[in-house]
């Protein structure tokens, strides 16, 4: 009796974590939850390395048509760009602080650069941010049509870029797009 007692209830305990595997952690990984400041080591996965290439052949191609030294792809600086454009993504804003929604209100974790140089240690950084283009053009023409944005592009300390950028159909502007620099 007692031994049938244990696998009854070893039985029913099995049940319960499946459940609360599936009810629980399922959820979760369908719908990733922002998690405030970076450690540096989250590996987002990437949604479209060809936007984020793009970005970078627009970049250098202007930047060559102003005399500048193009800029090479970094890793550390891609995962810091992505990791934010997936931050605004999820929780539906666009800054350059990295924010929390907490019961609708928003709430800023860190700023950019306490959140870019958890990725990187660069001497000069700077970052653009873009959200609702649907494609690399049309995002590095908004970019290069605003005077800070087109500053950070044409900037001669700059020698790296990353790039981020981050879909998510149920937030306001669907596309989100992170440009992080480093010198």
């Amino acid at each position: 009796m007692f031994t049938r007692f244990i696998k009854q209830s070893f039985t029913e305990m099995k049940s319960k974590s499946v459940v609360f595997l599936i009810l629980v952690l399922f959820p979760a990984i369908l719908f990733p939850q922002s998690n405030g400041i970076p450690k540096g080591n989250e590996q987002i996965p990437i949604q479209n390395a060809e936007f984020e290439q793009e970005v970078l052949r627009l970049v250098n191609k202007i930047r060559l048509q102003h005399h500048l030294d193009t800029l090479l792809w970094n890793d550390d600086l891609a995962r810091a760009a992505l990791y934010h454009a997936q931050d605004m993504a999820i929780d539906d804003y666009m800054e350059h602080a990295t924010c929390d929604r907490k019961n609708k209100q928003l709430i800023k974790m860190c700023g950019t650069f306490e959140r870019i140089e958890k990725f990187v240690s660069f001497s000069s950084l700077g970052e653009n941010i873009s959200a609702g283009q649907e494609n690399a053009k049309n995002t590095v023409e908004a970019w290069m049509n605003s005077t800070s944005h087109r500053a950070n592009i044409l900037n001669p300390h700059f020698k790296f870029l990353g790039v981020g950028y981050f879909y998510e159909s149920t937030s306001i502007y669907k596309h989100y797009w992170v440009q992080d620099f480093g010198g």
